[in-house]
């Protein structure tokens, strides 16, 4: 139940705003089947990205106090640097080569239809893993203790 509300609240807060937008500025700049094909797509990545950021929910944001060294920031800003812009350019441009014709749109329909379902598939199962969720994370003694004993 926390996982749908919160996949709920990712769509609705993160995902529905840039897709109300990028749909108003898409129909009243060019309107046509394109511009309906590259909307579906848009929120089938959306809904895409909203599984896949619940995937690492396990415990309910800012109930847990702060441990040090669990945040890793700045690994995820330079793979996004280095890996997600690249990804971004090569996923547009094969996007715009599908948009040229109506058997590569549907096509490229499809294939994101069978991605997001899938994705759903495997954070449905991940998290009916996990099981409950963490109100309070407790640190391991190994980063309480220096273990300068004499010995």
């Amino acid at each position: 139940m926390y996982f749908s509300a919160a996949r709920t609240a990712f769509i609705l807060l993160a995902v529905a705003p840039i897709w109300v937008v990028a749909a108003a500025m898409m129909i009243w700049t060019m309107p046509s089947w394109r511009t309906a094909v590259h909307l579906s797509v848009l929120a089938l990545i959306g809904a895409l990205l909203a599984d896949l950021a619940i995937v690492s929910l396990h415990s309910l944001p800012f109930t847990c106090s702060y441990l040090p060294g669990k945040g890793k920031l700045h690994f995820v800003f330079w793979g996004g640097v280095f890996l997600g812009l690249p990804l971004i350019n090569v996923a547009g441009s094969l996007e715009w080569r599908l948009l040229y014709s109506r058997s590569g749109s549907a096509l490229m329909i499809v294939c994101v239809s069978l991605l997001a379902v899938i994705i759903r598939l495997w954070t449905d199962r991940r998290l009916r893993r996990i099981g409950n969720i963490v109100f309070q994370e407790e640190a391991t003694l190994d980063l309480l203790s220096l273990k300068l004993g004499s010995g």
